[in-house]
C-alpha cells in the first residue's frame, strides 16, 4: 500500500494506482460441519476477509482496489 500511495495513478479512466489481490476460502462464511479441523482455518479465511473488505473501504478513495478470491 506503502508504494501504490506514493504512485501516481494511471491516465484515463477512473484513478487507479494498484490492487491487492487477497486468498481467501469459501470456509471463511460456509464452514464444513464434517471436518473439526478446518476451524481454525476456517476462522484465519474470515480474518482474510474482513481485513479485505476494511482495507477496500479505507483506500478505495486513494484509488487502490483490494479483492478477494476464495476458491471452493
Amino acid at each position: 500500500v506503502r508504494i501504490m500511495r506514493a504512485q501516481e495513478p494511471r491516465d484515463g479512466g477512473p484513478p487507479l494506482r494498484g490492487t491487492i489481490l487477497n486468498f481467501g476460502s469459501v470456509l471463511a462464511h460456509s464452514p464444513s460441519p464434517t471436518h473439526f479441523g478446518t476451524v481454525a482455518y476456517a476462522a484465519s479465511k474470515g480474518a482474510i476477509r474482513a481485513l479485505t473488505i476494511a482495507s477496500a473501504a479505507r483506500y478505495a478513495p486513494e484509488g487502490i482496489r483490494f479483492q478477494l478470491l476464495e476458491p471452493g
